[in-house]
């Protein structure tokens, strides 16, 4: 998915998902899986803003970062070995 298409598609979401009641919900957009700036930047312009009815799109923005597990020749992972 591009930045484009997801910040379109959360938008979408961020203008129905409203509070009810007492109930206050909190929007959280998704960010990059790495340190893939143009999804921020993008993301910010396009949902981190107002929308027409004066509201949020966005409340916060969640960062990831994955890694990928090191595996040795005997099948044990890197580290596994130190906490034993």
């Amino acid at each position: 998915m591009t930045a484009e298409y997801y910040a379109d598609e959360y938008r979408r979401y961020g203008l129905y998902a409203r509070n009810y009641g007492d109930n206050k919900l909190f929007r959280i957009a998704c960010g990059p899986r790495n340190d893939d700036y143009h999804w921020t930047r993008v993301l910010m312009e396009k949902a981190g803003q107002d929308n027409l009815l004066g509201g949020r799109y966005m409340d916060g923005l969640a960062l990831h970062y994955y890694t990928s597990v090191k595996r040795l020749p005997d099948g044990s992972r890197v580290g596994d070995r130190d906490a034993i």
